[in-house]
């Protein structure tokens, strides 16, 4: 019984584990989102921190690894949030949804503001330039972050006004037709 507690106890930190890499994967990290996850992630650490130091007073070997198991996924979630892994699996799952959109003729002009869910995205800008269509799908305080889904590769020639921000942007090379972007002022 008391194996199966301190388990039950550790899944929600090995779940607020999965926090900082759902908000990473969405390409940026904006300051309320850092407010969110401090605020709940500081209570779990806190209490993680209680009950893994009373597991080694009390020198529990059960609970002991299951503490200690918890700091293992954090160190790898952290780990994560540094690399494109988060936003290439979120690009990898929401593909379908978002060659469909790019495929489709959409009757909202090419660029525009009014957020829209596509696949596991909140899509706030978009642009179109022949076949390769931009996601906006993240914004920090001052820059635009998103996937775009190029078939035929980056455009080499200069992008039509419509477009023109994307000239600005640092591309990232995800998998196949997709690319993350960053556009920074």
């Amino acid at each position: 019984m008391e194996r199966l507690c301190v388990w039950l106890l550790a899944a929600p930190a090995w779940l607020c584990a999965l926090l900082p890499l759902w908000v990473v994967s969405g390409g940026a990290i904006d300051v309320m989102e850092v407010l969110g996850l401090i605020a709940v992630c500081t209570p779990v650490a806190f209490l993680w921190c209680a009950f893994f130091f009373a597991c080694l007073a009390v020198r529990s070997r059960n609970a002991w690894g299951a503490w200690a198991s918890v700091l293992v996924v954090w160190t790898v979630a952290l780990g994560l949030t540094v690399t494109d892994v988060p936003m290439t699996v979120r690009t990898y799952l929401s593909a379908p949804d978002l060659q469909r959109y790019a495929e489709s003729d959409d009757p909202d002009p090419p660029h525009y503001t009014n957020a829209k869910r596509i696949g596991l995205f909140r899509v706030e800008k978009v642009w179109r330039h022949g076949r390769m269509v931009a996601f906006g799908t993240d914004g920090k305080l001052f820059d635009v972050v998103g996937v775009i889904y190029a078939p035929d590769g980056l455009p080499t020639a200069p992008l039509p006004m419509e477009a023109e921000e994307l000239d600005r942007a640092c591309y990232t090379h995800l998998y196949g037709p997709w690319y993350r972007f960053e556009i920074g002022d």
